[in-house]
């Protein structure tokens, strides 16, 4: 099912012209049957608690192995967003943003970098 509506998803974008820039979507496809899928909803995400904790162990042949703990239970999965849409058997897309840069907060720690002490180079600054 997943793979199915996935396919089906970027097909249909593939063909819109507005969508020239880079863009990402969050996609979630509730683990049903094809047919009993909802229609795709627009949403923002949800919130979870802080996953368990990661286990280390050592693998048969004396590796390290890391097991990544399970995801945390829902905080915030009131309507609008996706874990609630998905509850519903509605399949999720939220637009998401590339650039993670607080491009507000540069400002303010341009300042504050550059006064740190010179690297090796003896170079001071942040270089933004």
């Amino acid at each position: 099912s997943a793979a199915q509506k996935a396919r089906e998803l970027v097909s249909s974008l593939l063909t819109e012209p507005a969508l020239s820039r880079p863009w990402l979507l969050n996609v979630n496809v509730p683990n049903r049957p094809f047919e009993t899928l909802g229609a795709a909803t627009v949403c923002r995400l949800g919130r979870r608690h802080a996953a368990e904790a990661v286990i280390k162990q050592t693998s048969p042949r004396g590796e390290t192995m890391y097991w990544i703990g399970a995801a945390g239970a829902a905080a915030d999965d009131g309507p609008g967003t996706d874990f609630y849409a998905a509850a519903q058997g509605r399949v999720t897309v939220t637009p998401l943003k590339v650039d993670l840069t607080d491009h507000d907060a540069l400002r303010y720690w341009t300042p504050l970098v550059s006064q740190l002490a010179p690297n090796s180079s003896g170079e001071t600054g942040s270089g933004l």
